[in-house]
Order: structure tokens, then sequence, then C-alpha cells
């Protein structure tokens, strides 16, 4: 940004002379952007105005300290691309830098992680990305055997389909994260609708429900005390887990947790397979 300063004239006391000073400010930030397809990688950075080039700057997951970090010199480029290996995982960041070597603050941090996934993967989420689209899991046929009636408190009847549609989206879920598999806890059925209903009667989701809400009952207000929570349930304590992850948790464990896919008066039960 231009500054002006003065300096006293010696031929007149009361004159000064205009000197004008170029003093450059530093650039401003990029923003970047990062996607990942496969194991091809591809950045883009927005470009700064009397930038003279970006500098890019990389670090190992997980990050170890500063002598880590790495950088490349991009010159005015905007874009690059690269294919790294399986299980590859980095954090990045730009820099803008100008004539004078002033480097900007840091672009925000993009992390990536390279999980190369089979055509079994693509093909599933096609066909739910399209399912979804159609509105194939919302009519009552496809989710209940016994429609629900929240006038009379009547909590209805899941449908099978129903309930192992929703399963198997979990699961492809859990699998994204290395999770292990869930199964259905079909025993937990009926208190899991009625903690539904209460729900869905009222409005409002609640881990304790007052006596005076509508539907209300001793054992719906029990269930949905516990309802979205996981319950741990040891079958031993000298219970053996398989690995570091899983002796962090039981080696069975029941969820209720409303489905997205699914109307307000619809809750799962799900437990890890043993």
């Amino acid at each position: 940004m231009p500054k002006t300063s003065f300096r006293k004239n010696s031929d007149s006391p009361i004159a000064f002379l205009f000197t004008t000073v170029n003093i450059q400010a530093q650039p401003a930030s990029p923003v970047l952007q990062l996607n990942t397809d496969g194991l091809h990688v591809q950045l883009h950075w927005s470009e700064v105005d009397n930038a003279a080039g970006y500098r890019l700057s990389y670090a190992p997951y997980p990050y170890l300290g500063l002598a880590t970090i790495n950088s490349l010199d991009m010159g005015t480029e905007t874009d690059f691309a690269i294919d790294l290996w399986q299980g590859a995982a980095f954090y990045v960041a730009l820099q803008a830098y100008d004539a004078q070597n002033q480097n900007s603050d840091y672009s925000n941090i993009g992390f990536l992680q390279i999980q190369e996934r089979d055509a079994n993967y693509r093909l599933y989420w096609r066909k739910v990305s399209k399912e979804v689209s159609e509105h194939r899991f919302t009519s009552n046929d496809f989710l209940y055997n016994l429609k629900p009636n929240v006038s009379d408190c009547f909590a209805g009847l899941l449908n099978e389909q129903a309930q192992f549609r929703q399963l198997d989206a979990f699961n492809q879920t859990r699998k994204l994260h290395q999770l292990s598999e869930l199964i259905y806890a079909s025993d937990a059925d009926h208190e899991v609708q009625q903690a539904s209903l209460i729900q869905r009667a009222n409005n409002f989701l609640s881990h304790t429900p007052s006596t005076d809400v509508a539907c209300y009952s001793q054992a719906r207000h029990a269930t949905s005390r516990n309802s979205g929570t996981p319950v741990a349930i040891i079958r031993s304590p000298t219970q053996r887990m398989g690995d570091a992850l899983n002796a962090l948790r039981p080696q069975r464990l029941r969820t209720k947790a409303a489905s997205s896919l699914l109307p307000p008066t619809s809750v799962f039960p799900y437990q890890l397979m043993p």
C-alpha cells in the first residue's frame, strides 16, 4: 500500500515536499479446494492479486512435527494433480508470495486420505442414491406390516424389509470407517417403537418425557430414557477382544437410533456382531 512521508525543505522552513515510498502489503491468503477420486488427487486454489507465485506445503498424517512438513514451489499455477497410493494421508495448505518474497498466511488446511473403493462399493451407493431420489422407502407398504395410528396411540409394526434395508445402509457406512458389522436385535422392536410413538405423538425428542404427554406409559417412558443411547451388554468379565480398538468397546452394543430414511415413528435396534 502506498505510504506518504514528509520531509522539510531546507530552502523554506514552512514548505514540505511529498515523497512517496511504495511498501507492498502482504499477499492475501489463497482459498484451497481439494478433491479425490480413487487414487487421483486434484488441488485448486484461488488466484491472489499481486502474487508472484504459490507454495504448496504438505505433511503426512498422523502429524509428527515441523520436520515432517515439506513444500513445493508451484510458480504461478493454481492447479495441481497427482496420483497417490492406497492408504496415503496428508495435510495440505497453500501460501501466496510476492515479488519481495513476502508470504501470505496459510490457506485453509485440507486433509486427504486415499481409500480406493471397489466396483461393488460404487454400484451400491449409486443404487441407493437412485432409490432415495425415487422415494422408494417412504411408502407405508414398504415400511409397515401394521401401520401406526398416533391418534389411538398405536405404534405399528415395522416391515422386515424396511428393517434390513436400513441395517444394510448402516453396515455399508460403518464399513467405510472400518467398524464391525451390526446385526438386527429384533427382541427390542416393541420397546423402540413405543419410544418412537411418544416422540411422534408430541412432536419432540426427549429422553425424559413427562407423565402428561400424549401416549405416555411407564414402559414407553423407560424406553425413551435409553433411546438413542448405546447400552453395553458384556457377556463375560474375561471376554477377549481382537485388537486395541475393540478393547475400548464392549463386545456387543445395542443402540436405538432414529432413521433419517423413515418417519419419526420408526426406530431401529442394532447390536454388534460377536
